[in-house]
């Protein structure tokens, strides 16, 4: 049977819980709504997870801003200390940073919130890998959005 198939009513009758077995209720919601019953779907726990994936999106996006700042801050204020480590993980970084707003592209429009709001978390981090004082760096991002994304700015 393919996907366009409508199967039976008894078979696509969701059998798995949804705190019993995650995967086999994932398969069989998605078998319940191609076959159209959406009388059948766990309606709740479908829009809890919808709205959780949207949510690991976001803190993907803030997680891979923090990594780009300590490594910005790093070659910064530590030029002398640049490393091809560094660069990868900028590079590293960046790409998949891209990815994520080729495929979300309305995050793109966050960026600069959440790497102001990352900003202070990555600071200490970059002090703390540089041995510099935390006074050394500035108190507020001091990047920009180009900055951030730009494949080949490195300060």
């Amino acid at each position: 049977m393919n996907r366009l198939d409508t199967p039976p009513a008894e078979a696509i009758a969701p059998a798995a819980d949804y705190s019993s077995d995650f995967a086999l209720w994932l398969t069989e919601q998605a078998r319940t709504m191609r076959a159209r019953r959406f009388d059948l779907l766990d309606i709740d726990n479908l829009c809890e997870e919808i709205e959780g994936m949207a949510r690991k999106e976001h803190r993907e996006l803030q997680s891979r801003l923090e990594v780009v700042l300590v490594h910005l801050l790093k070659c910064k204020f530590q030029p002398e200390q640049r490393s091809s480590n560094w660069v990868g993980t900028l590079e590293e970084q960046r790409g998949q940073i891209a990815r994520i707003l080729k495929d979300s592209p309305s995050l793109a429009r966050r960026v600069m919130e959440y790497a102001d709001a990352e900003y202070p978390r990555a600071a200490v981090v970059a002090a703390r890998e540089t041995g510099l004082a935390i006074a050394t760096l500035p108190g507020s991002n001091p990047f920009s959005q180009a900055e951030l994304l730009d494949r080949d700015f490195i300060p």
